[in-house]
């Protein structure tokens, strides 16, 4: 048995079924696979099912068989190993042999080598007039028929999608043109001319020196010129009208707050392979984004780069990223997958909890809801792990757990009471700050430290007897509602605290 890996494409090829199945593991039976696709084309339920197997974390089939026919089968597959290969998420098929239409459509006679006489410019004409001449379009035709490889084929894709020339991907049939080929022709003779960027009007962009400084166009759907190096810091800011952005190969960084507020922005198509940087906030409140791929060569995540995203469903973090400061998801309440690429070694994932160091610090759950279970590997409850979580009900904490980070559980105004075990020694500050229905607090002896506004804006009332054990001997100010103080460390003896 042969086991082929391109990207997150895993293919075992020969052996038995049961062979192939058992080295899968937890596979998707084809008899389920069949029966629950046919059911729901029938039903007209497809959308849901394939924005399932589109967004699972593994996604794994032991063999390929034809579902309402051959054309069918291989629509359908190549859809879902499309929509998962965009964000990184891993799939794995099995089979006798590979079959023809993956052969040509996954592989690619050789993998990103266009025909040498078309230009990068040239190749997009090129495929927008076999999407006009065919009446649609989809990646095993743009690969047949130009000799592209897979993610080259889908930058095409992506770019034909942004200017609004073929439908997104909605359901496993072909992408179906959107545009009609007068307004495309008008279109390109303007970028022709030089008087537009694909619609775009010169002018709207600022450049200086490879870096685009300020978008000053109505948005839409928008496709940067070629030959950018950066996004600038605050170059899209509160572009309300932005809905999506084609960034072009050769862009190494996107800025501090480049795409902040832009709350209407639904897609981002960027190359993968160039960026290496994304700033701190770069896409903070961008409300309608749904997807986001980070790229390959990205090392670090800074906190706050994707804080209230809140239609992003799942994120996948790539083996280079060594560093996250801390949550960068703050307010994703849809986000309930975060996958990690099996070459990552700092971070791991499991039920839409990210972690550090082989679980010992839980990074982040931004989608956590109901009572969560802090699982027993963890030692540390990083800084805005579950910040913002209003539907967390109640929080079980382990004893193991030794510090609870900087605003750890603020603002999960869903929170009634927390007992915080005797082997945390730590409390952060603005810990609990904002849980505004927090009424029953215990805190057991072994607790060194609590910081400022640990419990703040919740609705605890009392004194400090009533919830500070003997073993806490530093206290931050404003520590609860009811204490006003500067905090301090304990006077001997006393439950008193000076500075």
């Amino acid at each position: 048995m042969r086991r082929i890996t391109i990207d997150c494409l895993t293919l075992l090829v020969g052996g038995t079924r049961l062979e192939r199945e058992r080295e899968m593991g937890d596979f998707q039976s084809t008899c389920n696979f069949v029966a629950e696709l046919t059911k729901s084309i029938r039903t007209r339920e497809a959308d849901r099912l394939m924005e399932h197997w589109s967004s699972a974390p593994t996604f794994m089939l032991s063999e390929v068989q034809e579902i309402d026919g051959k054309q069918a089968t291989e629509r359908v597959l190549l859809e879902i190993i499309s929509r998962r290969r965009r964000v990184g998420l891993p799939t794995t098929l099995g089979m006798d042999t590979v079959p023809a239409f993956l052969e040509k459509a996954v592989f690619g006679p050789s993998p990103d080598i266009s025909k040498p006489e078309y230009t990068e410019e040239e190749l997009f004409d090129a495929a927008v007039e076999t999407a006009f001449e065919e009446g649609y379009i989809t990646v095993a035709m743009l690969q047949c028929h130009f000799n592209l490889g897979y993610k080259r084929t889908m930058r095409l894709i992506d770019k034909m999608e942004t200017l609004g020339i073929i439908s997104p991907p909605n359901d496993p049939m072909p992408r179906q043109l959107r545009m009609p080929r007068t307004k495309w022709e008008e279109i390109r003779k303007s970028h022709l001319a030089g008087r537009s960027v694909y619609g775009q009007r010169q002018d709207d962009f600022q450049i200086k020196n490879g870096c685009l400084t300020k978008y000053k166009g109505g948005g839409g759907d928008v496709v940067l010129p070629e030959g950018i190096k950066e996004i600038g810091p605050d170059a899209f800011i509160q572009s309300t009208g932005l809905t999506g952005i084609y960034i072009p190969d050769g862009v190494a960084k996107i800025g501090v707050s480049a795409f902040l507020g832009c709350i209407n922005l639904k897609r981002v198509s960027l190359p993968v392979e160039t960026i290496q940087e994304i700033g701190i906030f770069a896409f903070l409140n961008c409300a309608d984004l749904t997807e986001f791929q980070i790229p390959w060569n990205v090392t670090k995540i800074e906190g706050g780069t994707f804080e209230h995203c809140t239609s992003l469903k799942n994120i996948v973090i790539p083996d280079l990223v060594m560093d996250i400061s801390e949550n960068p998801f703050i307010g994703c309440t849809n986000l309930t997958s975060i996958h990690v690429m099996p070459g990552n070694n700092v971070f791991s994932a499991q039920g839409g909890a990210l972690f550090r160091d082989d679980g010992k610090e839980l990074v982040c759950c931004p989608a956590a809801s109901g009572e969560y279970h802090i699982p027993e590997s963890v030692v540390r409850i990083g800084p805005h792990a579950f910040c913002e979580c209003r539907d967390l009900t109640g929080i079980i904490i382990p004893e193991g757990v030794k510090e609870i980070g900087v605003n750890a559980f603020c603002s999960c105004t869903g929170l009634t009471e927390v007992t915080i075990p005797s082997s945390v020694e730590e409390v952060g500050g603005g810990a609990f700050e904002g849980c505004e229905n927090l009424a029953s607090l215990t805190i057991r002896d072994g607790v060194k430290k609590i910081g400022t506004c640990a419990f703040d804006r919740t609705g605890l009332t009392g004194s400090l007897r009533d919830f500070l054990p003997k073993s806490v001997m530093e206290l931050g100010a404003h520590v609860f509602p009811f204490y006003c103080c500067g905090g301090g460390k304990r006077r001997p003896g006393t439950d008193r605290f000076i500075d």
